[in-house]
């Protein structure tokens, strides 16, 4: 089937309590192991490229890539532009074929990302593409980049204003490793906003986070979970026993980073009980 965007789907999830995950990629071992992997187990998956890494890669050949194997696959593939931070990224990510855009104005202040964010759904809706905001932050490892909790009542006020399609929420989850111990989600923040909107809501920093709290976080509303750390890490574990080895046949580096990548794309799907959705 062709690309589809993201709205139908994650409202699916939404209501039947399953999470689709998305996986950033960076090359075509991965694109290819994503969709293979959800295809085998007839799960609906999300192939994510992030703005910053724009410059780094062949963005075309990815979005090429992407769509050729999602015309053969038999279950829906989503491709997503993730942390946009700019219109004119949304807009090439547009042009490009992107099937869901996430705009990223979660450090501007809130009525200035509800203005941008409204005018990008405004002309992604026109073409039929799905729109991802943050409200909150979702912060990282790196030095002054820190969470701020979503506020149940900006996020009320900020999906009616704009009308995005799912909601990226800060509930006390992180990009990148987790610093020490496992992070322990505010239900009670999530809750909260789940009574405020409607729409499907989005995790990001899946990486790393354990079962319990993310059976509880699909519960209250999560139905897109992004995932990169993980993947890349295991990813790169492949290459890494490969380039460990006595000898090497170099026509197998892409078969060890792909074998790893699976395993965790499978126990990803699995865990957030998309796979067999599409059965």
């Amino acid at each position: 089937m062709v690309l589809v965007s993201g709205a139908e789907v994650l409202r699916t999830a939404r209501r039947k309590q399953f999470a689709v995950p998305q996986f950033n990629v960076l090359n075509l071992e991965m694109v290819d192991a994503v969709i293979r992997t959800a295809e085998s187990l007839k799960s609906p998956v999300i192939v994510g490229l992030v703005d910053r890494h724009f410059p780094l890669l062949d963005v075309d050949a990815l979005v090429y890539a992407v769509k050729r194997s999602a015309r053969k696959a038999a279950v829906p593939v989503i491709l997503h532009l993730d942390h946009g931070r700019t219109w004119d990224r949304v807009m090439e990510a547009l042009r490009l074929g992107f099937t869901s855009v996430m705009f990223d104005g979660s450090l501007l202040p809130l009525e200035e990302n509800a203005r941008i964010t409204g005018e990008i759904v405004r002309a992604a809706h026109a073409m039929g593409v799905s729109v991802e905001a943050e409200l909150g932050h979702v912060g990282s490892r790196n030095e002054g980049d820190d969470n701020q909790y979503t506020s149940a009542e900006e996020a009320g006020y900020f999906v009616d204003r704009t009308n995005v399609d799912y909601l990226a929420v800060s509930i006390g989850n992180t990009h990148g490793h987790y610093r020490g111990e496992a992070p322990t989600f505010r239900m009670d923040v999530l809750r909260r906003i789940h009574d405020a909107v409607s729409v499907p809501l989005v995790l990001h920093g899946g990486s790393e986070t354990p079962l319990s709290e993310i059976h509880d976080a699909i519960s209250l509303g999560i139905a897109k979970i992004n995932i990169f750390t993980e993947f890349a890490h295991a990813y790169l574990a492949g290459l890494s026993e490969l380039a460990g080895q006595s000898r090497i046949d170099y026509l197998d580096i892409a078969a060890y980073g792909k074998r790893n990548a699976i395993a965790v794309i499978e126990r990803k799907l699995t865990e957030f009980r998309s796979a067999w959705q599409c059965a």
